[in-house]
Parts: structure tokens; C-alpha cells; sequence
């Protein structure tokens, strides 16, 4: 269970990684790789990094693809996670 300082740790990062994707999805044309993700949160390690992206999927911002079959979707626009764990977001389909 997530103690309330982590929750907004880990809450703050995945909308930080959500936004990075997007953009770099918006620039490139294709989404970064888990090393580039685990580079631009600042984390030792890409477990870190998988972690916070399973989170995401949990949650249907983005879509992971199966073991080496493709990058990362973008499932839904104009998503933010909110301290008490709701989807911020305009579109909700859940």
C-alpha cells in the first residue's frame, strides 16, 4: 500500500511521464523507449520505470504493448490522475 507522501510521488510521475510520451509521441512520430522514460523521471532503474507505466495502464492512459511487439499508446487525451486517485481527465469511459 502507498503511504500518502508516495501516492503523490508516484501520482506526480505519472502524469509527468504521460505528458513526456505525448510529446515526444507529438515530435517523433512513434513513443520513446523505457530508457528514455526511465532517463527523464530521474530513476536508477527501468523497474522503477515499469512500474509507474503498469500503473498508467491500470489506470487506461496508455496502452503497453505485449513483449517486444511495438511502443506505447496513447489510450486516452488530456489525462491527469488527482491526488485522490481520479481521473482528472474530460473523458472517462470506466
Amino acid at each position: 500500500m502507498l503511504t500518502p507522501r508516495t501516492k503523490d510521488i508516484t501520482i506526480e510521475h505519472m502524469n509527468k511521464a504521460y505528458q513526456y510520451i505525448d510529446e515526444v509521441i507529438k515530435e517523433r512520430g512513434y513513443a520513446p523507449s523505457v530508457m528514455d522514460i526511465t532517463k527523464y523521471l530521474g530513476y536508477a532503474s527501468k523497474s522503477s520505470t515499469h512500474r509507474i507505466l503498469k500503473m498508467m495502464e491500470d489506470e487506461g492512459m496508455i496502452i503497453l504493448p505485449k513483449r517486444n511487439e511495438g511502443k506505447i499508446v496513447i489510450a486516452k487525451k488530456d489525462v491527469r490522475i488527482t491526488k485522490n486517485g481520479d481521473c482528472g481527465n474530460y473523458w472517462n469511459p470506466f
